[in-house]
């Protein structure tokens, strides 16, 4: 019995220069993590695209994605390029920082001097009974809305 294969056929296959890398590039609090992933060969399609042939196929998986050369060129699989692996970087942190002030989540989190003043939570407290100690004040709750868009207040 014969296993079906559903990926697109291949018009052919061609080595890849050593020191050919899919590389991805993960932001965190200004810092700049470079996961690379070795490229053994390039995959034509019947289309004439071309598709890097990795260990890790999960890798290609993300459009678009981004090949560092031997040279230093990083090219991207939409057409963009860059001269080296720090012109890269940078146009990628200006990419994301733009993405992220664009979030219509951001537009949520209202400016410190639209923050209401601090109120004071109405809470029922029952009666205390005979010979139990008297409960703490109440603390006074914030007006401000939660740090994240889903966190939930404490009281």
């Amino acid at each position: 019995m014969m296993v079906k294969n559903y990926r697109p056929a291949s018009a052919g296959m061609l080595p890849a220069l050593p020191g050919t890398y899919l590389v991805t590039a993960y932001f965190d609090d200004g810092q700049v993590e470079l996961v690379k992933c070795n490229v053994i060969g390039w995959s034509v399609s019947t289309e004439r695209t071309v598709v890097p042939l990795v260990m890790d196929p999960r890798v290609a998986d993300e459009e678009p994605w981004h090949v560092i050369h031997p040279d230093g060129r990083v090219e991207c699989s939409d057409g963009r390029g860059w001269a080296d692996l720090d012109a890269w970087i940078v146009e990628e942190r200006r990419r994301r920082r733009e993405s992220l002030e664009a979030h219509p989540l951001n537009a949520l989190v209202p400016e410190p001097e639209k923050v209401a003043p601090t109120k004071t939570a109405e809470v029922y407290r029952p009666p205390v009974p005979q010979g139990m100690p008297d409960p703490p004040a109440p603390e006074p709750v914030s007006g401000r809305p939660p740090s994240a868009p889903y966190a939930t207040p404490v009281l």
